[in-house]
């Protein structure tokens, strides 16, 4: 199936709506932790996120895979580790 440049940067651009999630779970976060992964994506594959705090930047490119770059941010370890960044990756 023949999909057009077009489709591929959108699907793209939802892809990397992922990448560099930041989660700022508090304005005075004291400690942080850093996230990196890249999964691959082909030209009919979707993404979707789902974001409770903080701000979310989404950066097109022509590569066939999503990269994730987040930073979770808390007052204190205890909050940081109770912070989950979940990838659920399939083959589509």
């Amino acid at each position: 199936m023949h999909h057009s440049r077009k489709s591929v940067l959108i699907k793209a651009a939802l892809g990397l709506s992922l990448m560099a999630a930041v989660f700022a779970l508090s304005a005075e976060a004291q400690v942080t932790q850093d996230f990196h992964r890249t999964i691959p994506l082909s030209s009919t594959g979707r993404v979707s996120l789902e974001n409770i705090n903080g701000n979310v930047t989404v950066t097109g490119w022509e590569r066939n895979e999503v990269q994730i770059d987040a930073v979770k941010k808390a007052r204190d370890q205890q909050k940081l580790d109770e912070a989950r960044i979940e990838v659920d990756a399939t083959s589509d």
